[in-house]
């Protein structure tokens, strides 16, 4: 439903713009360039499959190649879409934290219900809480940049 509705929308929003079609060399850079990026579940998995690491480890291995190979993609949008880097930096890791506590990965909160020996069900109904703050922060966070930026502007490192 989600996905028809953001096609709605689309058609609706874009359809005034006329571009025009992409050549078959610019797909195919385009489609380069995100290959890279799209292979960090395959190295996770495989690597935790072939046994080259453990799933804490993988964990760390997808951190560093994320920062190396999913951040340059996240830094070049910021310019173009005049984003301050402190903000983006911000909501992304507020973001991503909230992904850590959201099924179906869910991580922090399948362990939290693990060591307090709890079905993930019930701490997933506990969590719902949670979720309403982490949304209504996030979206703050998204509709003000200000929120986010105040402090560091104190320092002058904005």
């Amino acid at each position: 439903m989600v996905g028809i509705g953001l096609m709605v929308y689309s058609y609706f929003t874009f359809s005034q713009t006329v571009r025009e079609r992409s050549s078959l060399e610019e797909v195919a850079r385009a489609h380069g360039a995100g290959v890279v990026p799209l292979l960090v579940p395959f190295i996770i998995v495989a690597g935790i499959l072939d046994g080259y690491f453990t799933p804490t480890e993988a964990g760390m291995v997808a951190v560093v190649y994320t920062i190396v190979i999913a951040m340059p993609v996240v830094a070049g949008l910021v310019e173009p879409g005049g984003i301050d880097p402190v903000h983006m930096g911000v909501v992304a890791i507020v973001t991503l934290a909230f992904g850590l506590i959201t099924p179906p990965y869910g991580l922090a909160l399948l362990l939290a219900a693990t060591f307090a020996e709890a079905p993930f069900s019930r701490a997933l109904v506990k969590a719902l809480p949670i979720y309403v703050v982490f949304f209504v922060v996030i979206s703050l966070l998204v509709l003000l940049p200000d929120l986010v930026l105040w402090l560091p502007g104190l320092f002058d490192l904005v």
